[in-house]
């Protein structure tokens, strides 16, 4: 089991999106890499109800800055 965590998301036009994941990797630091500057997260979401995983799957479908 990973550490729980617990995301807002906020939308323009709609009401937060608050879902409860565990956090299941944490991409490390590389110094050598240019991405070392914004490190990656990995989280599996648990126990989403019907509306927030389909807010959700529609969040990430329509891409970064949507």
């Amino acid at each position: 089991m990973g550490t729980p965590i617990l995301l807002q998301i906020n939308q323009e036009g709609e009401g937060p999106l608050r879902v409860l994941g565990e956090v299941v990797y944490i991409l490390g630091k590389d110094v050598t890499a240019e991405s070392s500057l914004t490190p990656g997260l990995g989280v599996k979401f648990v126990h989403l109800t019907d509306d927030q995983r389909v807010r959700l799957m529609g969040l990430l479908a329509a891409g970064p800055g949507r």
